[in-house]
């Protein structure tokens, strides 16, 4: 897993590609920032016998192409939309696609709130989009600052994208302040675009900004899907909702030569997950894990330790001399097999994204193995996890171990 540019290059660039270099993820996965996959066995359980044939007795032909009705209804019961509100998606990515493609036209800037995950730029500047990184969260901050949005001047935008529960920190958006930047938006003619894909993870008692009256505004897009709350990304299920008709009707449009419609099975067992998210929720274990990633944080004197509010990732900050981040997690993976998500593809170096999201007994496990590692760093300094680590010869010793 050779990085070629610099840390400062890497802000939310390159991380599925550093990803798929390494390979099949390890049984210690912190890197995986979602819950543990799921079975379709897992969900035909919680059905009763007559579901199941009527899921067998399933056409393969094609579907409605905003989604069948039970999964929007579903949907909407998760985001305090109402079912005509939401087209069904190929998954979040597609949903970010789709609304970013709805909102370029004559405007083609995107503010993107940073540090932010890979797929909130690509996705901007795959319809044709420049994104604007907007730094909204700095290390050792307990809230993310969305003032920085609001203060530019909108009308020169065609949308803002923002994640709330946030990738990489686990912080949520303070609701005031996203409805005053969804007013911002509404008043200069840009779409505000929500990225509530972990939303209830973390905190069960987390409610949808779809609940709040900004979504009134017809501004406002959110985004969710079934795979970081259920570990489902292999059904390909998301979605896009907008109290706007005329915005719904180019989602549709648009949709129309993307992915036309998602498979009946697929939907069948996304709805059957969303409605039974109180069951299928991983918040305890999550709770759990994040109190153990504490405890280690507190035993490493001088450590930026925020944590997290929402979501299935942490991003601790290491307080190591030298530090760098893909180095170290590179090391990590080679020396110990524990896989975490370097900060410096967040453009923040000194930090780790850890995903809260394993079973106890192996999230301790792999929590053991890091924190051995960053004492170690700790008291080597930089000549054991620095930048001179991270080449040709580590990307060869991480093959090595991977066989």
């Amino acid at each position: 897993m050779v990085v070629d540019a610099p840390i400062e290059r890497l802000n939310g660039r390159g991380l599925e590609r550093w990803f798929a270099a390494a390979g099949q993820p390890v049984r210690l996965d912190m890197a995986r920032s979602g819950a543990p996959a799921r079975s379709a066995r897992d969900l035909l359980d919680l059905a009763g016998p007559a579901q199941v044939q009527e899921y067998l007795d399933l056409s393969l032909d094609y579907g409605p192409g905003i989604g069948t009705e039970r999964l929007r209804a579903a949907i909407s019961t998760f985001t305090g939309s109402s079912a005509a509100e939401v087209i069904v998606t190929h998954g979040a990515v597609e949903a970010l696609l789709l609304a970013c493609g709805t909102a370029i036209g004559d405007r083609h800037l995107v503010a993107v709130a940073s540090p932010a995950y890979e797929a909130m730029y690509l996705g901007v500047e795959a319809m044709g989009g420049i994104a604007h990184p907007v730094p909204v969260w700095k290390p050792g901050s307990a809230r993310l600052d969305l003032a920085a949005i609001a203060d530019l001047d909108l009308r020169r935008y065609a949308a803002v994208v923002v994640n709330s529960p946030h990738n990489p920190t686990g912080l949520q958006a303070d609701v005031a302040e996203l409805e005053h930047l969804a007013d911002c938006c509404a008043c200069a003619g840009a779409a505000l675009i929500v990225d509530e894909v972990s939303m209830g993870t973390l905190d069960p008692g987390a409610v949808s900004f779809g609940t709040s009256r900004a979504v009134e505004s017809q501004a406002v897009v959110l985004i969710g899907d079934v795979s970081k709350a259920f570990g489902l990304g292999g059904l390909r299920v998301g979605w896009c909702a907008t109290t706007c008709p005329q915005r719904r009707r180019r989602l549709a449009t648009l949709r129309d030569v993307t992915s036309l419609a998602n498979s009946a099975p697929s939907q069948y067992l996304a709805a059957l997950a969303l409605e039974n998210r109180a069951q299928l929720s991983i918040s305890g274990t999550a709770r759990t894990n994040l109190d153990r990633l504490g405890v280690c944080m507190a035993s490493l004197p001088g450590s930026s330790w925020v944590p997290p509010t929402d979501g299935l990732v942490a991003f601790p900050g290491p307080a190591i001399p030298g530090f760098a981040s893909v180095a170290f997690a590179e090391l990590l993976l080679a020396k110990h097999r524990v896989s975490v998500a370097p900060g410096g593809f967040f453009g923040q170096d000194g930090h780790l994204r850890v995903g809260l999201g394993l079973s106890v007994g192996a999230f301790a496990e792999g929590l053991a193995q890091l924190c051995e590692a960053m004492s170690e760093a700790a008291t080597s300094g930089p000549a054991t996890f620095g930048p001179a680590t991270s080449g040709p010869a580590m990307a060869e010793a991480t093959r090595e171990a991977a066989r």
